[in-house]
């Protein structure tokens, strides 16, 4: 076996090795569907639903030590969701200790918008929103 062959296969055992250590069940940053007719889902939902009724609502959805860009870009967010007609989920699934939720909405010109948001659950048990993807 020449020097060639022997770093081709270090390679592939390392890269198996590193696979196995990603999709192991025990890895907590494993994304978990939440499902779309579950208790946080649907508190998620009507979250969402208030926040597009008025951004007066964004303080108490989301923790006091937020950062100000996070709040700025959920804020940003909500108001583009403010001109949707229907605002719907599309996905909840946890990663680590975060609830991510897509969130689809339809405008009057049937322009269709989708954001997803990061919650995390507070102190008293509530779901926080915590930021949302760019």
């Amino acid at each position: 076996m020449n020097l060639r062959n022997t770093i081709f296969i270090l390679v592939a055992v390392v890269f198996s090795g590193l696979m196995w250590l990603v999709t192991n069940p025990g890895n907590e940053y494993k994304e978990r569907d939440a499902g779309l007719d579950s208790s946080e889902a649907k508190e998620a939902l009507a979250m969402m639903r208030q926040l597009a009724e008025s951004t007066n609502h964004l303080a108490n959805c989301m923790p006091l030590k937020i950062s100000p860009m996070a709040k700025h870009e959920v804020y940003k967010k909500a108001v583009r969701m403010a001109r949707a007609n229907s605002i719907e989920l599309t996905g909840a699934t946890w990663k680590g200790e975060y609830l991510s939720v897509g969130v689809a909405c339809r405008a009057d010109g049937g322009e269709s918008m989708a954001h997803h948001f990061y919650l995390k659950p507070g102190k008293d048990g509530k779901l926080e929103l915590v930021g949302v993807h760019q």
